[in-house]
């Protein structure tokens, strides 16, 4: 019998150039097989610069939310 996996819902107020994207991506890219995780947050404000290239380069697929800054 498959055992369920542990869910977790990562949230993270928005996706600009700074530690807490790259905490968060190692995070849910390196976590155990044994956990389902979901990595959610908004875009940067008007003149930051976006960081979605780091989840990219890591393979995580976040979901993005326009109203979260």
């Amino acid at each position: 019998m498959e055992e369920r996996k542990i869910k977790i819902l990562r949230i993270i107020n928005r996706f600009n150039i700074g530690g807490p994207t790259y905490n968060a991506t190692f995070l849910t890219s390196f976590i155990s097989d044994k956990f389902e995780t979901l990595l959610v947050g908004g875009l940067p404000e008007e003149g930051e610069a976006d960081s979605l290239h780091i989840l990219e380069e890591y393979g995580v697929k976040p979901i993005l939310i326009p109203e979260m800054k």
